[in-house]
């Protein structure tokens, strides 16, 4: 529903009078002490540019969510490793900062296919499939390195 009004300026610089087809008048007050408009578009400004950084920051941040079904069917799979488990834990599949993976974390990435899998016999298809995979090692898959009782990914 579309009406029609008109603004005028009342006898202070910081009110408007809006006044309305159906004869509804609204006084609006406009600026802080005298400043007008200026000093409000530039607050409003600063406003909406730091909700902008601060959503840019979060929606674009590459981190790691935690994904204890992953760690859980890992360990699983591979009890004679599960002593090092403590001393490892997420650093299997991650770096020194867990919002990055290591090859073998992208290795299981590129296997499952996508994100936020929790489906347990996807994750094991996909830590099977990355067992096939070249590591750092020379001549060494992470099946091999894992079947020696070695973690694929650096520990901590």
């Amino acid at each position: 529903m579309n009406r029609a009004f008109a603004i005028h300026n009342l006898e202070s610089r910081n009110e408007r009078l809006v006044e309305f087809e159906d004869g509804i008048e609204w006084v609006l007050w406009i600026g802080l002490n005298g400043m007008g408009g200026t000093f409000m578009r530039k607050n409003w400004t600063l406003i909406a540019c730091g909700v902008a950084l601060a959503a840019a920051n979060i929606c674009l941040e590459p981190s790691a969510v935690a994904r204890p079904e992953y760690n859980k069917e890992f360990w699983d799979m591979y009890p004679p490793l599960k002593e090092q488990r403590e001393v490892t834990k997420c650093y299997a599949c991650h770096g020194e900062e867990k919002k990055f993976r290591n090859d073998y974390g992208k290795a299981i990435g590129r296997a499952l296919g996508g994100s936020k899998v929790k489906n347990a016999a996807r994750i094991k298809d996909a830590l099977k499939k990355a067992e096939n995979e070249k590591s750092a090692t020379d001549g060494k898959t992470f099946g091999d390195l894992l079947k020696d009782g070695k973690l694929p990914g650096k520990a901590r």
